[in-house]
């Protein structure tokens, strides 16, 4: 009984020890994403850079996005709105490059804040602050 209660312990250390591995690399991850955003590097839109730049969007890209809807709504076909869907994709990552060039810094610390938050606007208003000052609307 005592050898089994050893090899339980030992069990759950590792277990521990992989999970810390496992947050370890998936931070790390996070972090080269942050960074490449902050300094203009090609990178996936994450939904914490989407969430951060939503009103930037929201105004840039609105007809756009309405015709895509519209598109969307008057035809089920996937592919009869990809030339409207290639429209809306371009316009987005336009905007990113436009703001990752003109204030990497407040859109990497708003979208750290929003990923870390989980996307909980409220609780980053001071990053939403410092990044809507150096690039409004």
């Amino acid at each position: 009984a005592l050898g089994q209660g050893a090899a339980s312990g030992e069990l759950s250390t590792r277990s521990r020890e992989e999970t810390r591995g496992e947050e370890a690399r998936a931070e790390k991850r996070r972090r080269a994403t942050m960074s490449a955003a902050a300094t203009g590097e090609e990178t996936s839109a994450t939904s914490s850079v989407l969430f951060s730049v939503h009103k930037h969007l929201q105004s840039k890209c609105a007809s756009r996005s309405a015709a895509y809807l519209a598109c969307k709504k008057n035809d089920k076909n996937p592919e009869a709105c990809l030339r409207e869907g290639n429209a809306v994709t371009a316009c987005m990552a336009d905007l990113l490059g436009d703001l990752k060039s003109k204030c990497p810094k407040e859109l990497n610390a708003y979208a750290e804040c929003m990923d870390y938050r989980s996307n909980t606007f409220d609780k980053c208003r001071r990053e939403q602050a410092a990044f809507e000052e150096k690039c409004p609307l």
